[in-house]
């Protein structure tokens, strides 16, 4: 016996509950896993990894400070047109569950590269 607890009516609990039944033991501990995993490390990576312009806790407290839900995206791209890629695929993250940034007051945004540099065109 399963029992399946969500809020009903924001779209999320509605439509996902009934996937969730279906879904194998290991499999869901491992979604939730991995998006757990991935909020934690953007935001992890946002403080503490200093790169061109260094974001530090303040500026993540600043922009967290009186901004009503908080929702994060994430992506990773490659090869030609990159930055673009990224930036639409974080816009359709899971991690937003489905939540529209168009009008948010505040948005955090880190921008970091591999062993190709980013270039001035992509930022």
């Amino acid at each position: 016996m399963v029992f399946v607890t969500a809020g009903m009516g924001g779209g999320t609990g509605t439509g996902a509950a009934p996937i969730y039944g279906d879904l194998k033991l290991s499999n869901a501990f491992a979604k939730a896993d991995d998006v757990l995993a991935t909020a934690a490390k953007g935001i992890a990576e946002i403080i503490t990894v200093h790169g061109y312009i260094n974001v530090d806790f303040e500026d993540v407290k600043t922009v967290m400070q009186n901004s009503g839900v908080a929702v994060m995206g994430s992506s990773v791209s490659q090869g030609k047109g990159r930055a673009v890629a990224a930036i639409r695929n974080a816009l359709i993250s899971p991690l937003l569950d489905n939540n529209d940034v168009r009008g948010a007051r505040n948005i955090l945004l880190n921008i970091s590269s591999g062993e190709q540099e980013v270039t001035m065109d992509e930022v």
